[in-house]
């Protein structure tokens, strides 16, 4: 994890440590700035979206274009899509981020309807991940 301005001094020795020598950027200009990806070892791709749950599809579609199952997490409280994250690559599964906001789903749904998706599992409860919200992915 970087910041937006600057890549910390743990991360730059983690990178040189472990001889890291390529980087794909999740988030946009607006999160990871232009000056902190000249810092990153050869940025291979950036993924963005304007909003969050638009850069979870961004990522879905680059990453997990073929997969038939996807990990639904909020948008509004991290630590449940930071717990499920590396779960979802080790079973090469898209986390997608929704909000408890209907209306900001609207790139989530239309990815879950264009994609061969046909298995959501929410991480979560229902304050942050309501079945309603879920039941407006699929219908």
């Amino acid at each position: 994890l970087v910041k937006k301005d600057s890549v910390p001094s743990q991360i730059q020795n983690a990178i040189k440590d472990l001889e890291i020598n390529k980087t794909y950027i999740a988030g946009g200009t607006n999160t990871i700035s232009k000056a902190t990806e000249a810092n990153l070892p050869n940025v291979v791709e950036r993924m963005a979206g304007n909003t969050r749950y638009e850069t979870s599809v961004a990522i879905a579609k680059s990453k997990f274009g073929a997969s038939k199952e996807a990990y639904i997490a909020s948008g509004e409280e991290f630590a449940d899509a930071l717990v499920i994250s590396p779960v979802s690559g080790k079973y090469n599964r898209p986390t997608l981020l929704v909000s408890t906001k209907a209306a900001n789903n609207g790139p989530v749904r239309s990815y879950v309807k264009e994609s061969n998706i046909s298995k959501l599992t929410a991480i979560g409860g229902q304050r942050y991940v309501p079945s309603s919200i879920i039941d407006g992915l699929v219908k």
